[in-house]
């Protein structure tokens, strides 16, 4: 409020506050009813100190009314005019009103600064805080901002990408190759709508080759591009254990296959076989990513390749049913191989199942030996 406004703010509240006062109120209980202290309270209302509109409203309506009413009775009280003589003029008339409406236009305006300019400090303190890089573009696809983990994980300094493109970025910096992550860019530019990217190769300007997983989110304005926000996560040490993990089940000499499962009856979306597994149920031509041709077909593939494979379903139908911890069958091929299948329960700590571990060894006939005996 301007000076004018508090000092008639002021004669109000204190001819108003006589007669709060005298049917029994206090500061006391007035601070206490507003969530302020009564010495915060009392200067306000003496006119020493300015404070929200809100407050000044809530001030006014406990004692009097509306906020322009309480000021035209301070006004009356300057002029040596009854206090009330406002309740009985022509609303129109009210220059108190207008400036009421005024004041409130201002100090609203002045309160969503403050509370945009408080949630921008929040927002952003949180984004400089993340565990993830976090790069934003404008519409042309221009870097706008990167956070202080970005720095972290590429060793740049933000001004050295600052207006730098995916696009571009191989030629402005030394030796960087972003790689599949340009691709991925490029298909939610195109189709407006968030990827998710998992497990994208990049190669720094140091020659260290960084796996990355995170979000690329379009920015739309009135149904146009308008730029884009991208996160990304240092996935490497957990593809490097993947790839050992892998190359390790690729030195067993029997079959190793393992599926993903998130609850009792949930199909398979998502498995591993070793290449001994692909070469004994004769799969090498899913080779090298199984992953790629759905479980359910590999199922029905397998079976085929089987002289009892009523009886090998059957047994992995109830192992999954009943979650059964082990679950072993015997398995007799077409090609007059006979293998030893046995499979287990995976569960974190936490006993959620995870899917279920299988290996398959082959069973020597009786009568026949192993060559080079």
């Amino acid at each position: 409020m301007n000076e004018e406004i508090i000092e008639l703010f002021r004669l109000a509240s204190k001819f108003f506050f006589k007669k709060y006062k005298a049917t029994g109120g206090s500061q006391g209980q007035l601070a206490k009813e507003f969530g302020v202290t009564q010495t915060y309270l009392s200067s306000v209302m003496n006119g020493s100190r300015s404070a929200s509109f809100e407050l000044y409203n809530q001030i006014a309506n406990r004692l009097y009314g509306p906020l322009d009413k309480f000021i035209a009775a301070g006004r009356n009280i300057k002029e040596g005019r009854d206090p009330l003589e406002a309740d009985k003029r022509k609303e129109e008339d009210s220059i108190e009103k207008l400036m009421a409406q005024l004041t409130y236009y201002v100090m609203d305006y002045k309160r969503l600064q403050e509370e945009l300019s408080k949630q921008k400090i929040f927002y952003e303190t949180i984004i400089e805080n993340l565990q993830s890089g976090v790069v934003v573009m404008d519409k042309d696809d221009k870097i706008v901002f990167t956070n202080r983990h970005m720095e972290k994980m590429f060793g740049m300094k933000p001004e050295k990408i600052a207006g730098t493109t995916p696009y571009t970025a191989n030629k402005n910096i030394k030796d960087l190759e972003l790689g599949f992550f340009v691709n991925e860019y490029a298909a939610a530019r195109e189709l407006l709508a968030p990827i998710y990217y998992d497990k994208i190769p990049v190669k720094l300007s140091d020659g260290k080759v960084m796996y990355n997983s995170g979000w690329i989110i379009p920015l739309m304005k009135d149904k146009s591009f308008n730029g884009m926000i991208c996160t990304l996560r240092d996935t490497t040490l957990t593809q490097t254990l993947s790839d050992l993990l892998i190359q390790s089940l690729q030195q067993c000499p029997e079959g190793i296959g393992v599926v993903q499962q998130d609850a009792d009856d949930d199909v398979p979306t998502a498995y591993f076989a070793n290449n001994a597994f692909l070469e004994i149920f004769d799969l090498k031509e899913l080779d090298p990513k199984p992953e790629s041709t759905p479980f359910k077909e590999v199922f029905e593939i397998m079976k085929t390749k089987m002289k009892n494979p009523a009886e090998w379903e059957k047994t992995e139908q109830e192992a999954f049913e009943n979650k059964s911890d082990v679950a072993k069958c015997t398995i007799k091929l077409k090609n007059g191989k006979t293998y030893q299948w046995e499979s287990k329960t995976l569960s974190n700590v936490h006993q959620k199942l995870l899917g279920r571990f299988a290996s398959v060894k082959q069973v020597q006939q009786k009568g026949k030996k192993k060559k080079g005996k």
